[in-house]
């Protein structure tokens, strides 16, 4: 099978447990952009192929051939058209209901439902292509330290943009008020040089650890040995939700509507102005909402002192609990 997995790190996290699933019944390969995505898929599945543009995509999709390929929520049109030149007998697609140009694919039978977790719409899908399989929610399988009663808070606070941090003296008083509460606390930040001033002005003079750079077996290695993770809305914070770990979401702009993190355990933050949105654009820098932000408010969250503004309950996990501010 052809697996396209296509939008960004977050998502290909996201559609992982499609994955593990479909490698149960198909020798699959991957087809994902180099994007972050590539790079997860190869620490976790051995036939992995990164393209650098939608017009790669394209021309790797010609050359391929499988028994069926799978695509999982397109969203532009040459990534529609992989789906076709690809030669493969049996092909599905989990149409997006928000994209014209996948309306008009009438031969795929319809599994998209408006209004629920595209991860949802692919567990639909999926019934369809494999019609015996039981569904569960799969998660990574990790061999984890048995760190006894050890209490480990897991922090990521940056994302794919700095439009998506939240300011520094909230991250400085969330950790000052709950760092009693923990017997270690570690901090997980990229690369990039904006990301590592970041982190080491949150970390300061303090005692937390910060890991730079982790790979993503070790980073998943890590998250599983957290007692809880704390994260604005990026892949890590999806990675952990999935992973069954008590998670708890600081969101800024983006459409919790169609993607949110998706776990057993999670509790979101979200700003009033993205609850009230009609559009999600992308900013170019951090709304300035963001630094109405709480560490106070976050930590009764936290220590489930306060209701929840209001919850979306998805088909194959617990209720997700939204907070309002």
């Amino acid at each position: 099978m052809i697996f396209y997995s296509l939008q960004g790190l977050g998502n290909s996290i996201i559609n992982f447990p499609i994955l593990s699933r479909l490698r149960a019944s198909y020798a699959v390969t991957v087809v994902c952009f180099n994007n972050g995505s590539s790079k997860f898929f190869k620490t976790f599945h051995d036939h992995v192929i990164g393209v650098n543009s939608r017009a790669e995509l394209v021309q790797v999709a010609r050359r391929m051939k499988s028994e069926a390929s799978f695509t999982c929520f397109p969203t532009w049109r040459r990534e529609l058209a992989a789906s076709f030149f690809c030669h493969a007998d049996k092909k599905f697609i989990l149409r997006p209901h928000d994209n014209p140009w996948a309306r008009g694919l009438w031969r795929f039978q319809e599994t998209a439902e408006p209004g629920i977790h595209h991860l949802e719409n692919n567990f639909n899908l999926l019934k369809h292509a494999l019609p015996e399989e039981r569904f569960t929610h799969p998660v990574l399988k990790l061999n984890v330290a048995n760190l006894g009663n050890l209490r480990v808070l897991g922090i990521h606070p940056t994302a794919s943009s700095p439009s998506k941090y939240y300011p520094l003296v909230f991250w400085q008083e969330l950790i000052g008020a709950v760092a009693k509460d923990y017997d270690r606390i570690e901090l997980y930040c990229g690369t990039s040089p904006t990301e590592i001033e970041y982190c080491e002005k949150i970390k300061g003079t303090s005692s937390l650890t910060v890991h730079v750079g982790l790979d993503f077996a070790t980073l998943a290695s890590h998250i599983s040995s957290t007692s809880l993770f704390i994260g604005s809305d990026s892949a890590l914070l999806h990675l952990a939700a999935m992973m069954g770990k008590r998670s708890v979401g600081l969101w800024s702009f983006a459409n919790f509507r169609v993607i949110y993190p998706y776990g057993g355990h999670v509790q979101v933050l979200l700003p009033t102005e993205t609850l009230a949105a009609k559009s999600f654009e992308y900013p170019s820098q951090a709304p300035p909402y963001l630094l109405r932000a709480s560490a106070a408010h976050a930590v009764q969250v936290i220590n489930n002192q306060v209701q929840p503004s209001f919850t979306i309950s998805p088909r194959y996990t617990d209720p997700i609990q939204f907070y309002a501010y």
